[in-house]
């Protein structure tokens, strides 16, 4: 994850079109009362205006209306915002800003105190309500272009750009056959371009037919002073809550949606921690510095809130954990005695982020990232040699010390995990990444643009100086999915295997593993495949990364424990999803395929049953180096 550094706290971001899906607030519904109460409250203020439950809606009752129609999606936006706002404050999180995207601006108001419930009920239905009755067939395109030569390209076309939300993220909108003609004119060029979920030309010239009307229906409410700062996508920086009339929400509908200018008004303000209320990741992209985290992605419910809030710890945002874990007590300290034993390690020069324009990274193996300017790519930069980090050494193919496939692997989900996509849809290891035994080598890992549903390339790359060639290592795709992965019941069935002189035997075939890699503790075999417990020793830390390379890697030594004749390493990994961060010991399951080059099913839990790791995995004879 990228390290922000210092915080300002924590700000709200209310997205607007593009977040939803069918039943996303059907797991809250079940496991949080605070995003229940939050959403009955709105159902109470909406239900008069609209005719309709929106509580049934987030369910995906099958009684409810369809979240496709204009005048659903948008009060149903709003509740969604308005819920998750009240989970994360009943964690403990309170905003310490407030910003909205378009029709999220609506909630963004009553959360910063600036609009009450009922007012700002009235307001999203009304808009949502007259948007749908528009009978001129519109459509909206998101393009990474910048404004200008968006604009420049819509010359004579009834289409403008009436959002901008960064440097390279420009939104067309107007008539729906030449959206689609915009559409098809990008994609042959290659340039990204994805459509808009919403029916309809939002800020553009057919919205003008229901303005008189709408501030007819909104007239009335009564706008005050906000308690939490609020900053404005149509004004571009703080607003004043008292100015939110039905004039200001006259020009949300009509006005061009500046975020990008809203965005640099919060950073310029110091806030660089975000978190955006919806059902799914719409604007991490607009954000090119601090930290953004989604409160909920697609089929996924408080797990995701949870993860979003040790993402904002591991930022260094204060969390008051007995708000989130309840009154259970305190598990003490080791009952042993603190050894009072100091290991020197080799010191590794650091580079000074900040300084050079850079933001640091919160990983062992990586220094820093920089965003692209053009197009939100992002690049991680680090160095490896055979003392840093400590364990290098440890992990030898024919001889030479390499980092494992688990350690690349590792790279692109600490990448797509700072980027806000998780799971490794594959990733192929196309070249060894050796180190000298003196000297080092430069480390990249570069995360692609984002294509149009979501995914992003990532590779790692590699050199031994600055005059030399980079080498690819390995090539994949990342995305914002999650894997499920079914419960393994423990202790396995199978008839244990024996341990002795194993990595003796691998040693024999030219995989050399020291101390930090003989992590192997038990292992099992069953008609499905082999079960192995690991755990990492003392002397290694796990902090920082998703998953220590030496804690995976040992688990797949496991697959070598009977009929071994020819060293395997791994070749290509997929649909991978990494549960739970830092872990020092697991409990695996490694299902073979018909054949040795049959792809291999891994699924790792904790102790207590838990989760952490799911994928796939292929492997290859391994040769020298």
């Amino acid at each position: 994850m990228v390290d922000s550094g210092p915080t300002a706290g924590v700000v709200f971001v209310c997205p607007g079109h593009g977040s939803q899906w069918p039943g996303m607030g059907r797991a809250l519904l079940d496991e949080s009362p605070a995003f229940a109460d939050a959403i009955d409250a709105c159902d109470a203020a909406l239900a008069p205006l609209t005719g309709w439950s929106v509580r049934a809606v987030l369910a995906g009752a099958d009684d409810a209306p369809p979240l496709d129609r204009i005048d659903v999606v948008q009060p149903a936006l709003f509740a969604m915002s308005l819920g998750l706002a009240a989970v994360w404050r009943s964690l403990g999180v309170e905003p310490a800003a407030v910003v909205g995207h378009s029709v999220g601006e609506i909630a963004a108001a009553v959360i910063a105190g600036a609009l009450s419930l009922e007012d700002g009920a009235r307001v999203v239905a009304s808009r949502g309500r007259l948007i749908a009755g528009i009978k001129r067939r519109g459509a909206m395109l998101a393009t990474g272009l910048p404004a200008d030569a968006l604009a420049a390209r819509l010359e004579g076309a009834p289409l403008t750009v009436p959002v901008v939300n960064g440097p390279a993220s420009a939104v067309a909108s107007g008539d729906a056959d030449a959206i689609a003609a915009l559409e098809a004119e990008l994609s042959a060029e290659g340039v990204f371009c994805r459509r808009v979920a919403i029916g309809f030309a939002a800020h553009s010239a057919h919205m003008e037919g229901i303005l008189d009307a709408f501030v007819d229906a909104i007239d009335g409410i009564r706008p005050r002073a906000s308690t939490v700062p609020l900053y404005s996508g149509v004004s571009g920086g703080r607003l004043d809550g008292a100015a939110l009339g039905a004039g200001y929400w006259r020009r949300n509908v009509r006005d061009e949606v500046r975020f990008d200018r809203a965005v640099r008004a919060l950073t310029g303000d110091g806030h660089d921690l975000f978190v955006e209320l919806g059902g799914h990741p719409t604007l991490a992209g607009a954000f090119d510095a601090g930290v953004v985290t989604a409160s909920l992605r697609r089929d996924a419910g408080l797990e995701a809130i949870h993860r979003a809030l040790g993402a904002l710890h591991i930022a260094g945002h204060a969390i008051d954990w007995r708000r989130v874990m309840g009154s259970g007590p305190v598990a003490p300290l080791p009952t042993y005695a603190f050894q009072r034993q100091r290991y020197w390690l080799v010191p590794t020069p650091r580079i000074d982020a900040p300084g050079a324009g850079l933001r640091p990274v919160a990983h062992p193996l990586l220094e820093a990232a920089v965003v692209d300017a053009e197009t939100d790519a992002v690049l991680f930069t680090g160095r490896l040699s055979s003392t840093a980090p400590s364990w290098m050494a440890d992990h030898r193919v024919f001889g030479a010390a390499v980092l494992p496939g688990t350690g690349l692997l590792d790279l692109a989900l600490a990448a797509g995990r700072a980027v806000g996509c998780p799971r490794v849809v594959e990733l192929t290891l196309q070249d060894a990444l050796a180190v000298p035994d003196t000297g080092a080598v430069a480390l990249q890992v570069r995360v692609g643009e984002p294509e149009s549903d979501g995914r992003r390339a990532v590779g790692v790359f590699g050199r031994r100086d600055d005059d030399a060639a980079w080498t690819t290592h390995a090539r994949g795709i990342i995305d914002q999915g999650m894997r499920s992965v079914a419960a393994m019941p423990w202790p396995p069935a199978g008839a244990p295997l024996d341990l002795d002189g194993h990595y003796d035997r691998l040693a024999d075939l030219r995989l050399a593993y020291g101390a930090a890699f003989r992590n192997l503790r038990a292992a099992w075999r069953a008609d499905d495949g082999v079960y192995a417990e690991v755990a990492l020793p003392e002397a290694l830390e796990a902090a920082g990364y998703g998953l220590h390379p030496a804690l995976l890697d040992a688990a797949l030594h496991a697959l070598a424990l009977d009929g071994i004749d020819a060293a395997r390493l791994p070749f290509a990994w997929a649909d991978v999803t990494l549960f739970a961060v830092e872990a020092r010991a697991m409990r695996c399951h490694l299902r073979p395929g018909a054949d040795a080059d049959a792809p291999i099913e891994v699924r790792a839990f904790d102790a207590a049953g838990e989760p952490v790791l799911a994928g796939w995995l292929s492997t290859r004879p391994a040769a020298p180096m």
